[in-house]
């Protein structure tokens, strides 16, 4: 027996997946949409009607190209259904064995629609514009704020004179501690570049492998990332600063620049110079736990006490003095 209801759409909603997931296979997806009609026979009559689904960032939707579209608010129907049920109201299922079609549409909930999403739409591009604007001005304040800090380390009364003239977005402080612990505590050469490995952008599968830079240009290194002409104009300036030496095996620190290391990279609670050590993150799960190698980094005391593992935490770090550290740091204290 099929029941056939005319009338026209008061209320409609959005799509929804009422899907199963059976125990035996896989997620079965049933798009539906709920509407609510006034018949002159059945008066009001809440509908669930069978449509087709695709997701969207914002919820499913019917695709363009399929038969059954969802009606608007003001149009005339016709659906037909098995029987009507009552719970708390009329209720009616229109399925894919059922159908439904529009026999009078309402031009002015189309009207309301379209424009309706000519706002939204506008709203979304005058926020995309202004995230562009704010993104912009960020960086115009972050670079204000970097040349206002240049200018500061320019009257640095820590730094000698012919290295305060030649402070620069290249060649600031904090590169400069960079460069005197690359070449006071080893003697390190600029090192060849690394490589970035080449993914797949469909499988994710690696095409050709990457590998680190050295010297340095490793990660972290101070020539780190700097086109060949910034990494030149960063040596020679540290170069005609008296700050390091080229050697045979690479650049090595000259007692101005051991001395102007204990002056830059002291902890200001504990006045130890940071010296190297090697950093092994430790990750505890329940029944195993991970280490990943972070190589070397640069800590006094206080700051190997607060890395250090603690109890209840199943994350820590695990510092280990370098052989060498001891003596190098000996013949650094010398200059003072």
């Amino acid at each position: 027996m099929t029941v056939e209801l005319i009338g026209k759409v008061v209320k409609i909603g959005r799509v929804k997946d009422y899907g199963v997931q059976p125990s035996w296979g896989k997620y079965i997806p049933d798009y539906k949409f709920y509407m609510q009609i006034d018949t002159k026979d059945e008066g009001i009559v809440n509908v669930m009607v069978q449509c087709k689904g695709e997701q969207t960032d914002y919820g499913f939707r019917i695709p363009k190209d399929a038969d059954r579209q969802k009606p608007y608010v003001g149009d005339e129907v016709v659906i037909t259904t098995h029987t009507l049920k009552k719970n708390g109201g009329k209720w009616a299922s229109v399925t894919w064995n059922q159908s439904i079609e529009i026999t009078e549409v309402c031009i002015k909930a189309r009207k309301e629609r379209d424009e309706w999403i000519a706002k939204k739409k506008a709203e979304r591009q005058a926020e995309y514009k202004q995230k562009i604007e704010d993104a912009k001005q960020s960086r115009i304040d972050a670079e204000l704020e970097r040349l206002g800090h240049l200018e500061t380390q320019k009257y640095d009364e820590r730094l000698p004179e012919d290295v305060r003239s030649k402070i620069s977005k290249t060649f600031d402080i904090e590169l400069i501690i960079k460069l005197l612990r690359d070449t006071s505590w080893f003697v390190t050469p600029e090192g060849e570049g690394g490589k970035q490995a080449v993914y797949n952008m469909v499988t994710g599968y690696v095409m050709e492998d990457g590998y680190p830079g050295t010297g340095m240009r490793r990660p972290g290194g101070c020539l780190h990332g700097h086109p060949d002409s910034v990494r030149k104009s960063i040596l020679n300036k540290a170069i005609e600063s008296n700050l390091i030496i080229n050697t045979n095996n690479g650049y090595k620190s000259t007692e101005k620049g051991l001395k102007l290391l204990l002056k830059l990279d002291k902890c200001n609670e504990c006045q130890e110079i940071r010296r190297p050590v090697n950093a092994v993150s430790v990750v505890v799960y329940e029944r195993s736990s991970k280490r990943y190698h972070l190589g070397i980094r640069y800590m006094c005391s206080c700051e190997i006490e607060k890395e250090r593992p603690r109890s209840g935490c199943n994350t820590g770090l695990i510092i280990t003095e370098l052989k060498s550290t001891p003596k190098k740091l000996e013949k650094i204290m010398e200059c003072v």
